[in-house]
C-alpha cells in the first residue's frame, strides 16, 4: 500500500452580499371591459403580487391611458389603510390620465385589498371604438435602496350600447297665436345621436290635444333626400329619407326641421294646450322620443262679417215707398259668438230720406228684447 498525505487546511472567507429584488406584479388572465351605463367595474381582479425581499410595498403608482376628465371616474377607498387618492387631473403631456399614487409602507396581503376596490365608470353616451390602458407599478419598502417593478400593462376595452337620438328642446312650452302665418318647429330645439350616426326618419306628432281639420304639421322643404306626409286622422308629420339615401346626419335633420311647421287654419280655433313630440330612428333602428312640448293655441276675436249680394245698389223711386236697403245681406261671426249691437247708416240722404224697419223687423226686434235707437232717423243702432 502507498502511504496518504494529508494537506493543511486553508480556509477562505466567501463574503455574500444581498441584493434587494424589486416586487413583481401580475395581472389575471381574464380581459378587463367596461359597458357602457353599468355600474363602476374592478380593475384590479386576480392581481399577484410579491416581493422575495420584503412582505411589504412601499409605494403603489396607477395610471389609466386615455382618461376623459368630463366623463370617466376612478373610485377608490382612499381611506382605507390610509392610502391618499391623487387628484385627477391632466398630465405635462397632452393626453389625460387619471392618476392614483401611495407612498407608506403596505403589507402586500392589505394591498391586494386595495386594489381589488379600485373602480373604474365612465358617463359617456358615445364609447364607440374607445379604450384605456391601465398601468401599475411598485416601489418596495427599501429606504435606502429602494425598487420598482417593472411596469404591468392591461387594456380596458370600453363597449358601447346604442343609443337613440335625442331632441333637446330650447323649452318645454311654445304658443301659436290664431292667424298667425306658423310656428317654424326647428326652432323649438336642436337633434342629435350620441354616437354621431345617420337618421333614417323623423316623427313629428301632436300627441294630445290634437284638433282634426285645425291643426296641421306641414314640411315645406325642396329637399329631394326627404318624403314627407301628414297623417290628419293622427296629427303625425312622417319625414323619411327617400330610397337610394343612407341617412341623414343629425345636422342635416335640424335644417330639415327648419321647414316643419304648425299652423291651426281655423277662424275660431279651439283653445288649450297640444302637446308636441320629436321623435327620431337612427341606422340600427333604434328610437326615441322628445319629452312632450306643450303648444298652447291662443284664439283672437275676430269682428262679425256682413256679407251683402252683388249689385250692392238699391234704387229708391220718390214716392213709390219704402225700399229694403239690402234684402239679401246675411251676418256672421267666425268666432260664433252672440252679437251685441248693429249700427245702420246712410250717408249723403237728402233731409227727407230716413231709415226705417218693415213690420217684420220690428217684430223681430220686440220678440229679442231689442232696443233701437235712432229709428226713421239717417243712423240706427240696435
Amino acid at each position: 500500500d502507498q502511504p496518504q498525505y494529508s494537506s493543511s487546511i486553508s480556509e477562505i472567507s466567501i463574503n455574500v452580499a444581498s441584493q434587494n429584488d424589486a416586487p413583481t406584479l401580475e395581472f389575471g388572465s381574464s380581459p378587463l371591459s367596461y359597458t357602457q351605463n353599468e355600474k363602476s367595474v374592478p380593475l384590479f381582479t386576480n392581481v399577484k403580487i410579491a416581493d422575495v425581499d420584503s412582505s411589504h410595498i412601499g409605494g403603489v403608482s396607477i395610471k389609466i391611458g386615455d382618461w376623459n376628465k368630463q366623463t370617466d371616474t376612478l373610485d377608490a377607498p382612499e381611506v382605507l389603510l390610509g392610502l391618499r387618492k391623487q387628484e385627477q387631473s391632466d398630465g405635462k403631456t397632452e393626453q389625460s390620465n387619471g392618476e392614483l399614487t401611495y407612498e407608506g409602507s403596505i403589507k402586500t396581503s392589505d394591498l391586494d385589498v386595495f386594489l381589488s376596490n379600485i373602480r373604474f365608470l365612465s358617463s359617456s353616451d358615445n364609447l364607440v371604438g374607445q379604450t384605456r390602458t391601465v398601468k401599475i407599478e411598485l416601489t418596495d419598502h427599501d429606504e435606502n435602496n429602494p425598487s420598482t417593478s417593472q411596469t404591468v400593462t392591461k387594456t380596458l376595452a370600453l363597449v358601447d350600447i346604442n343609443d337613440a337620438p335625442q331632441f333637446a328642446s330650447t323649452s318645454n312650452s311654445a304658443t301659436y297665436t290664431e292667424n298667425a302665418p306658423f310656428l317654424i318647429i326647428g326652432n323649438l330645439g336642436q337633434l342629435s345621436d350620441p354616437e354621431g350616426h345617420n337618421l333614417v326618419s323623423l316623427e313629428v306628432a301632436l300627441s294630445s290635444g290634437y284638433r282634426l281639420g285645425q291643426d296641421v304639421l306641414s314640411y315645406d322643404g325642396s329637399s329631394s333626400q326627404i318624403d314627407a306626409e301628414f297623417n290628419q286622422a293622427t296629427g303625425v308629420l312622417s319625414l323619411k329619407v327617400s330610397d337610394g339615401v343612407d341617412g341623414l346626419s343629425s345636422t342635416e335633420f335640424n335644417t330639415v326641421l327648419q321647414d316643419v311647421n304648425f299652423q291651426n287654419t281655423s277662424e275660431a280655433p279651439s283653445d288649450g294646450v297640444r302637446q308636441l313630440t320629436i321623435s327620431g330612428t337612427d341606422q340600427a333602428n333604434v328610437r326615441s322620443s322628445s319629452s312632450p312640448i306643450n303648444l298652447t293655441v291662443v284664439s283672437i276675436n275676430d269682428a262679425p262679417v256682413i256679407s251683402v249680394e252683388t249689385p250692392s245698389t238699391t234704387q229708391f223711386v220718390m214716392n213709390l215707398g219704402a225700399v229694403r236697403v239690402s234684402p239679401n245681406a246675411t251676418v256672421s261671426d267666425p268666432d260664433d259668438n252672440s252679437l251685441t249691437g248693429l249700427k245702420a247708416q246712410i250717408n249723403k240722404i237728402s233731409p227727407e230720406g230716413v231709415l226705417g224697419l218693415t213690420s217684420t223687423g220690428k217684430f223681430i226686434a220686440k220678440a229679442h228684447d231689442l232696443t233701437i235707437r235712432g229709428l226713421d232717423t239717417s243712423e240706427f243702432t240696435v
